[in-house]
């Protein structure tokens, strides 16, 4: 084990000097111009090569096994190994590399729950900046003492991200609550300089990564400059309160007065973020231990992958063992074994065995407690998928990055969508481009599919229709195993690349893939597939019908 570790690294080591050689040939300014982006660079690349290229040759190794459940076993082993490794590497690196994990944390259809679980600290747990940095910060772009604008302010940090971090306060003019977002200091400068060390990796290992990330890129610079994040906000709620009561979608009003490059002061609204309420909800009606099954079979199920785990969620289902003597059914008649749940509900099949009365009633009233949970929880990916269709495809001004740490559950029943420093705007000829491509994805019609995503600005070498129907389907619609065959995103997205390199993908459309990519994330934590043309197609009708 050793040995070859040390030789799987020495190898890693020598592919990383060669292929960052390459990156630099070909991109110059990749590893940056300053002697700190070199050295970001460097550690970059140090840290990413050696990690892909382990997962590229275990990927060759384990899919040679006919055995799913042992590949599936092997898979797992090598997570727990490297998810806190990936982790540490994002935490030392921070910048850049933080978005992408948060990307990552949220795509509970095919990432791994290892790493679901280890990423999900970058939603809004990373390391803040000092009380007297924040000070620093506010006074100088406010012009005036802390004390002047608020009468109190909260230093204990609500929520660090990537690029900066949120404190509660009160206006001390109005003793209104709000919320301050306090930009990082360097944040734009190390973006800059690490979204060029991605790129040049993505062209070495990932090619067809790259044009997407180009357009990430174009989105994720306007995120420095918080007054512009502000004017989206008030644009944004304005839409929102025009279409949607308060008690169904809330978005933050901002205080423009009080809103500059690095400061925003917005509305304050409570509440958790909804993925932590939904499991926390499902954990309080089958148990901790059996929610995180249901969570991990469904996604296991997305990619047709069958892990045997059911039996597990059956059992914690059925509840606790009665002790011996506390309970006789002996006096009750006898049934056949019955199902009480199926999987069209989201839930396993579950079989409770002939004569387990109490058993039965203990499972049975779990089971009416998760079926309550998923059905309020889906009713609330409905409402999302909604409003975000909405914005897309109606108002033409949407949130590019609702990861689940920016969707709030608040106490009232109301969701509420906050951070809107990746507000992308589409002109109504490119929502009604979109609007045509939704309802073919809608309908099946793959002739309509690959006439209109060529329109929109896919195009590959051989212009195969197949593969740029395929490709319309995984950025707009869906990613289950009847489009990929089982593959999770990446490998598909390879296998495309391999049949038919991307010339270049719909460029403006970027952002709303991404919604829906997220969106299908969120939608699989409720063990739900999620069609995001069948869910806009409705959406995408009434954008055609506007003049």
């Amino acid at each position: 084990g050793e040995r070859w570790e040390l030789l799987l690294t020495s190898l890693a080591a020598a592919a990383a000097a060669t292929m960052a050689a390459r990156a630099v040939t070909t991109a110059g300014h990749a590893i940056g111009s300053s002697l700190h982006g070199a050295w970001r660079g460097v550690a970059f690349w140090r840290r990413a090569v050696p990690l892909y290229i382990r997962y590229r040759l275990a990927e060759k190794a384990i899919n040679m096994d006919p055995d799913p459940r042992r590949r599936q076993a092997r898979w797992d082993k090598l997570h727990d190994r490297y998810a806190p490794v990936a982790l540490k590497a994002i935490m030392k690196l921070k910048g850049f590399y933080v978005k992408v994990g948060q990307v990552m944390s949220s795509r509970n259809d095919f990432m791994p729950m290892q790493f679901i679980r280890t990423l999900s600290r970058l939603q809004d747990d990373l390391p803040a900046l000092a009380s007297s940095q924040v000070r620093a910060i506010i006074e100088a772009d406010l012009r005036q003492p802390l004390e002047a604008v608020f009468s109190f302010f909260n230093f204990t940090v609500l929520g660090a991200a990537s690029i900066g971090q949120c404190h509660s306060a009160i206006l001390r003019a109005t003793g209104q609550k709000v919320a301050v977002k306090v930009q990082s200091p360097h944040a734009e400068k190390l973006f800059g300089e690490d979204l060029g060390s991605a790129r040049a990796f993505c062209r070495v290992a990932l090619p067809e990564w790259v044009a997407i990330l180009d357009e990430i890129e174009r989105q994720f610079l306007t995120e420095f400059d918080y007054s512009r994040e502000a004017a989206n906000l008030e644009l944004v709620e304005s839409n929102m309160r025009k279409q949607f009561p308060r008690h169904l979608i809330h978005v933050p009003k901002p205080v423009l007065d009080l809103c500059t490059k690095n400061v925003l002061v917005m509305e304050f609204i409570p509440g958790v973020k909804l993925a932590t309420a939904i499991t926390q909800d499902l954990a309080y009606a089958i148990g901790s231990e059996a929610a995180d099954k249901f969570v991990e079979n469904f996604r296991y199920r997305l990619r047709g992958i069958d892990t045997g785990g059911e039996a597990d969620l059956t059992n914690a289902l059925r509840g606790p063992k009665r002790r011996r003597g506390c309970f006789d059914s002996s006096s009750l008649s006898h049934h056949d074994d019955q199902c009480i749940a199926s999987p069209s509900e989201g839930l396993p099949e579950i079989v409770l065995p002939a004569g387990g009365c109490f058993g039965r009633c203990f499972a049975l009233r779990r089971l009416q407690r998760a079926r309550r949970v998923l059905r309020n929880s889906r009713s609330r990916l409905d409402r999302l998928l909604y409003v975000h269709g909405f914005q897309i495809l109606i108002n033409g001004a949407f949130n590019g990055d609702p990861h689940p740490g920016n969707i709030l559950f608040e106490p009232n029943g109301a969701l509420a969508l906050i951070d809107y420093g990746q507000v992308k705007k589409i002109s109504k000829v490119q929502r009604k481009q979109l609007a045509r491509l939704v309802i073919a994805l809608a309908d099946h019609d793959d002739e309509a599919i690959f006439e209109h995503a060529v329109a929109m600005g896919f195009k590959t070498k051989k212009m195969d229709p197949e593969v740029i129907v395929d490709m319309a389907y995984l950025y707009f619609d869906r990613d289950g195993p009847d489009i990929t065959g089982g593959m999770d995103a990446r490998q598909y997205l390879e296998h495309l690349q391999s049949v038919d390199p991307v010339v270049s993908v719909a460029d403006d459309f970027i952002m709303a893939c991404r919604v829906s990519l997220l969106m299908r994330g969120l939608g699989s934590l409720l063990g739900r597939e999620v069609s995001v043309a069948a869910a806009w197609k409705k959406l995408a009708y009434q954008a055609l019908r506007e003049p």
